[in-house]
């Protein structure tokens, strides 16, 4: 969808984030397969157990065309 002209934001795990930045170190310091998938797209790490980052994402949701 990024690819598409969508703006695209990527929630992930807080501390380690996706683990498939990790498969090689061929782009900067990531793996080639991430770059290649997530290319466009933006990231946000959030703890979904505090209250606040949760008000965050549903901030992010009220606006949002899709949810995936």
């Amino acid at each position: 969808m990024a690819d598409l002209g969508a703006r695209v934001i990527k929630i992930e795990g807080l501390g380690t984030g996706d683990f498939a930045r990790g498969y090689d170190q061929r782009l900067n310091g990531m793996a080639s397969h991430f770059v290649w998938t997530n290319r466009s797209k933006e990231s946000l790490t959030i703890d979904l157990k505090q209250d606040s980052p949760t008000e965050a994402l549903v901030s992010f949701l009220a606006s949002a065309d899709v949810l995936v």
